[in-house]
């Protein structure tokens, strides 16, 4: 995995996108399961670049095939960037297991790290947008939390029409219905989780968008669904430290 020429990790900056792909794949499993392997130079130097490249929408690789009845769009460089957001979300959860990933991550330019992410949440293809909004949920949840209220007044805007295209389509019952409805879990999901950083009630465009999301129907309804599983673990935990204190006396 050195970081020199004929590295593993060269090889996610290679001129073949098939070879980016397979590489950012690796470091995808390898954040997982060797995360102590990266340090904060590997992290800032090489990871984090490569990573802010793939998960980058690359217009020009965007092409419309001609069925002759019909028209289909072909993103080449969804699967470099569905890879992409994986390998991120696995370094935010390594940062918790490296001394100084933390740092890592918070010595990396901080505008293009959360302008990607942010990007990603709108993304008009499901896997990645899912994929950005289970990151956005991972940083809520570790010591970088309040990173993401840099962001959150612009995210309004920015997936406001995501939301109301998916709210359409959820309006089905067959599987892009499903699928419509998969993403708008995991963007209520990542919105909620926004509103318990400290600190978020000072993004008043953020604060009140989320009140119109509250007001609508079926996302009020996947609300309460996570409100409700959050109360049962903490129901859950409450009476297992019961459990522990009457065993101990």
């Amino acid at each position: 995995l050195n970081e020199g020429e004929g590295g593993v990790l060269s090889l996610l900056n290679d001129k073949e996108m098939s070879v980016r792909l397979q590489a950012m794949s690796l470091l995808h499993v390898a954040l997982l399961y060797y995360p102590s392997v990266f340090g904060h130079t590997t992290v800032t130097n090489s990871l984090l670049p490569a990573i802010y490249s793939a998960v980058t929408m690359d217009a020009s690789l965007i092409r419309t095939v001609d069925f002759g009845p019909f028209k289909h769009r072909v993103d080449d460089g969804l699967p470099l960037r569905r890879a992409g957001f994986r390998a991120l979300g696995a370094l935010v959860r390594a940062a918790a297991a490296v001394p100084d990933g933390g740092a890592a991550l918070s010595l990396a330019n901080p505008g293009q790290y959360l302008g990607k992410l942010a990007a990603g949440l709108a993304d008009s293809e499901a896997d990645v947008a899912m994929l950005a909004w289970r990151v956005l949920q991972s940083i809520a949840s570790s010591s970088a939390k309040a990173s993401l209220l840099e962001i959150a007044d612009t995210l309004p805007p920015l997936i406001l029409n995501f939301i109301k295209g998916h709210l359409r389509a959820a309006k089905g019952a067959d599987t892009a219905a499903e699928r419509a409805r998969d993403v708008l879990r995991e963007c209520v999901r990542g919105l909620h989780a926004l509103t318990l950083i400290p600190g978020v009630e000072r993004c008043t465009k953020f604060v009140q968008f989320f009140e119109r999301v509250k007001q609508t129907s079926l996302l009020k309804s996947m609300l309460k669904d996570i409100a409700d599983a959050e109360a049962g673990r903490t129901g859950g935990s409450e009476a297992g430290a019961r459990g522990n204190v009457r065993r101990g006396g």
